[in-house]
C-alpha cells in the first residue's frame, strides 16, 4: 500500500512493509534539509520505503513512483541493490536498468480487461486518425509493450554504459 501525509508543510510518502525494523535497509537522515529516506529490502527485493521532504521536492520526485513500480513488481534488483544502498537518490538507474517499466506495462491494475465507458452520444465510435507520436499511447497493448520494451533496453544499455566510463 502507498500512504501520503502532509503535515505543516512536510510530506510523508510510505510504502510496502515500512515499518520492518531489519537489518537490510538504508536510511538517509537530514534534519537542517528536511530529508528522510528509507529504504528495506528482503533479499534481492525492495519490500519497503519511507521518504519524508519538502512539500514541493517529495510531491515532484518521480523517484515516489518508481520505488512503487520496483515494489509492485517485486523485482529483483541483483547488484542494484548495492547500488541503491550507495546512492538512494539515484533511483532512476535502477528502475531503468531493472526493466521495471516494461514489467508494469504488462500488468492490469483492474485485474480485468478495461471495457469502453460508452460516454459517446448515440453510441458512436471515435473518428481520431491515430497517426505519429499519438499511435504509441493509443495502440493496441502488445505494441505498446513493445515499444516500453525497447525504450527500457536502450536506457539501461545507456546506464551501463555511464557506469563503464565513470569506473574507468
Amino acid at each position: 500500500s502507498l500512504n501520503i501525509l502532509d503535515v505543516c508543510g512536510l510530506q510523508n510518502a510510505s510504502f510496502g512493509n515500512w515499518g520492518d525494523t531489519s537489518d537490510d535497509a538504508v536510511t538517509i537522515s537530514n534534519a537542517a534539509d528536511h530529508i528522510y529516506r528509507k529504504f528495506i529490502f528482503t533479499g534481492e527485493q525492495m519490500t519497503g520505503a519511507v521518504f519524508v521532504g519538502e512539500a514541493n521536492d517529495l510531491g515532484m520526485l518521480t523517484d515516489v513512483g518508481m520505488v512503487k513500480g520496483i515494489m509492485q513488481t517485486q523485482t529483483e534488483l541483483g547488484a542494484w541493490k548495492d547500488f541503491l544502498k550507495e546512492s538512494p537518490f539515484d533511483v532512476r538507474r535502477a528502475y531503468i536498468a531493472t526493466g521495471v517499466a516494461a514489467k508494469l506495462a504488462q500488468t492490469t491494475l483492474l485485474g480485468q480487461k478495461a471495457q469502453p465507458r460508452g460516454y459517446r452520444f448515440g453510441g458512436q465510435t471515435d473518428q481520431s486518425a491515430v497517426d505519429g507520436s499519438h499511435a504509441q499511447l493509443v495502440s493496441p497493448k502488445a505494441a505498446a509493450m513493445e515499444k516500453a520494451a525497447e525504450v527500457a533496453e536502450a536506457m539501461a544499455a545507456e546506464a551501463a554504459a555511464a557506469g563503464e566510463s565513470a569506473e574507468a
